[in-house]
This record gives structure tokens, C-alpha cells and sequence, in this order.
């Protein structure tokens, strides 16, 4: 497992570069996200979607998140309605997350088993920031379950330990506190609570 270690606000671009370089070739990331260090994992992935899954040994599949860049690129793996486009411009980067139909253009092992939907959210930190802007398109984000356990940590050294042998890199940037995210459907006009984290809802 390749360590990197970067800068909460102001992640180094050589750095960058080269996870960008990992995620490129089908690498399993683990980064800091706004709700603390989960999975990455580019759209084209094949042997690090399998790895996720396998590692996870997942009884219920969790809903992988697009990290894009904003409304615009959002609107190229999600079918936005006006009524979407409303909810969202107010409320990206609160915390909460918001699933959608997808697009042709979001690879179907992304798109949820029951549902039929894709989950997006814009990118938030500098560092994922960093990440979709240099890669020019979203990148997949997961929940770190290990054995069907969601992974519950302390401390960074925590995540690196538990993660150390079952993925392929480790974006280190300190202590990145743990936080559940909202997640609202916004299908047909309709805006539904599917799982109240710890964003609250305010319309």
C-alpha cells in the first residue's frame, strides 16, 4: 500500500498527480472525504470495484457516490429536473447527498441494485476538490465496510492500520473527523429522506 500524505487545504499537486496516476490505472484509494476517509475509485474501475466488493463482502451493496465538480457535471450522470436543480443549487456541499436517475453515461456496476439510482455530491474539501478537477470527471466514492462491518475509527493511524493490506493507497491528511451523511431522493419531483445523517434537513 502506497502512503501519501497531503495537505488538508492545500494538497500538493505533485502529490495529486500521482493519485490521480493510481485511481487512472485502476488503483482502490482511500482519501479523506467531508465525511471522513472512505474509498475512491475512478469510473472505469474494474479490478478495484472487485477488490471494494470483496473486502466489503457486502450482504446489501452501499450506494457508491459520484464526487463531481458541480451542478454542470452532475447533470452528466444524473437526470436533473428543474425541481432537482433547485434542491441541489441550495444544498450541495451541506452534507447531504442526493440520488437521482442515472444517466447513460454512468457505468451500470455503480447504479444501486434495488433502486435503479445513482448517488451524487459535489466535491467539497480541497483535496477532492484537487482530485475531480484533475481528473476531469466524477470519481466513485464508497463507505470503508470491511467484512460487512462498516469501519468505525479514532484516530487516521486507525484507518491506515485497518485498510493497510486491502487496498492499494491511502491518502493520509490528518485526523478527519467521522460524520453520517444525509442521503434524500430526489425522484419525481418529490424531495424523500433515505437516510438521516447527521446533515439536517431544512427546505
Amino acid at each position: 500500500m502506497n502512503t501519501y500524505y497531503l495537505h488538508p487545504d492545500n494538497p500538493q499537486e505533485r502529490i495529486i498527480n500521482q493519485i490521480i496516476d493510481a485511481l487512472q490505472n485502476d488503483k482502490l484509494i482511500v482519501y479523506p472525504s467531508q465525511h471522513g476517509y472512505q474509498l475512491a475509485m475512478s469510473l472505469s474501475a474494474k479490478d478495484a470495484h472487485t477488490q471494494a466488493t470483496r473486502m466489503g463482502n457486502w450482504q446489501t451493496p452501499p450506494h457508491a457516490v459520484l464526487i463531481c465538480q458541480n451542478l454542470s457535471q452532475i447533470a452528466h450522470y444524473a437526470d436533473m429536473d428543474n425541481f432537482a436543480h433547485r434542491i441541489m443549487k441550495s444544498k450541495l456541499g451541506t452534507g447531504i447527498d442526493f440520488t437521482l436517475n442515472p444517466t447513460k453515461l454512468t457505468p451500470k456496476k455503480f447504479i444501486h441494485d434495488k433502486t435503479k439510482t445513482i448517488a451524487v455530491r459535489q466535491a467539497t474539501t480541497a483535496i477532492e476538490q484537487a482530485l475531480a478537477d484533475k481528473l476531469g470527471e466524477a470519481f466513485v466514492s464508497l463507505p470503508i465496510i470491511i467484512n460487512g462491518e462498516p469501519l468505525i475509527y479514532d484516530s487516521s493511524y486507525e484507518v491506515e492500520m485497518a485498510v493497510e493490506n486491502l487496498v492499494d493507497g491511502y491518502i493520509n491528511a490528518g485526523e478527519i473527523a467521522q460524520s453520517t451523511p444525509t442521503l434524500v431522493s430526489l425522484i419525481d419531483e418529490s424531495a424523500t429522506v433515505l437516510i438521516q445523517g447527521d446533515a439536517q434537513i431544512d427546505w
